[in-house]
């Protein structure tokens, strides 16, 4: 069974998304924040990681950055409803451009989209 790490601090979302990935058949983990995120995956690294952008302590970016440059095989989809300055879509093209991270799902996403993007990354 594939393990998915989600970091998503909205509590909301992050419980909505790690039920409906469990209900899938993957396993779950899920940290509310960039660092716990980051420890959590050192400490047991998942098949993927789901990360949101928009993050408390260290932001989505940076935690991208740091477990490509240990971890360089790890797979990645970023996710952002944007904020303040930007559209999600903005956000996440700048993730592109700052990383290797090919994969990207704009807020809100339909979950038929992302279990697409599971599925081809994972097989």
């Amino acid at each position: 069974m594939p393990k998915i790490l989600v970091i998503e601090d909205d509590l909301d979302f992050s419980r909505a998304l790690c039920n409906m990935l469990a209900k899938q058949g993957y396993g779950v983990a899920n940290a509310e924040n960039g660092l716990d995120g980051l420890n959590l995956y050192k400490k047991n690294p998942a098949d993927l990681v789901i990360t949101d952008i928009l993050l408390p302590d260290l932001d989505g970016l940076n935690v991208i950055l740091d477990l490509q440059r240990i971890f360089p095989e790890v797979k990645i989809i970023a996710i952002s409803g944007g904020g303040r300055c930007a559209t999600g879509e903005e956000y996440l093209k700048d993730i592109q451009l700052l990383s290797s991270v090919q994969h990207v799902l704009a807020k809100p996403f339909h979950s038929d989209k992302l279990f697409k993007m599971i599925h081809e990354i994972l097989r």
